[in-house]
């Protein structure tokens, strides 16, 4: 059991989950609120799922309170980073990531795309060689388009580059998948 508490009722989003190259595990899972603020808590457990405790949480201060969807990803290394991504559609809205080292340090937001026309997106990374991590997410243009963009960031998500098109007119869920070298 990750957590049962009197703040964990009520509808949540779909759970995110990764591990660390030491084995520790973190668990992501959206809590919707009507008020304050949405929020996304990540539980670590760093004995296989025996035990777990509350690692950190992401919320948006700005008043972007309505998480659409959220999902963590942990990179490489002995004290990786742990990444947050966490899609708003209020107040502007867009995607954030907001990442920290797995001993608390370095903690750190950073705007991927703003703006209101997101309509989903996934993340994933690659940890061999040089480490890069890719989004793609569905953008709905002003002129009606359904396109589907793909972004890239090889400095551990301090900044993001391209955001080409890749296809449009799709209208289904998406997903990226990042290869090896």
């Amino acid at each position: 059991q990750v957590h049962n508490g009197a703040n964990f009722t009520g509808d949540h989003g779909r759970l995110s989950i990764d591990h660390a190259a030491n084995g520790d595990i973190y668990v992501g899972v959206m809590k919707w609120s009507s008020a304050p603020q949405d929020t996304f808590w990540v539980f670590r457990s760093t004995n296989g799922g025996v035990s777990w405790q509350q690692w950190a949480f992401s919320n948006n201060t700005s008043g972007d309170d309505t998480i659409v969807d959220a999902k963590l990803l942990v990179g490489a290394g002995a004290n990786p980073w742990v990444y947050m991504f966490v899609h708003y559609s209020t107040s502007g809205g867009g995607l954030y990531c907001r990442k920290m080292r797995a001993d608390g340090t370095g903690n750190a937001w950073q705007y991927i795309l703003r703006g209101d026309s997101v309509r989903g997106f996934d993340v994933d990374r690659n940890i061999e060689g040089s480490p890069a991590l890719f989004l793609a997410y569905r953008q709905l243009t002003s002129a009606g388009h359904d396109w589907v963009r793909l972004y890239a960031s090889t400095n551990d998500g301090a900044t993001w580059a391209n955001g080409r098109s890749v296809h449009h007119g799709l209208g289904s869920p998406l997903s990226v998948c990042a290869g090896g070298d």
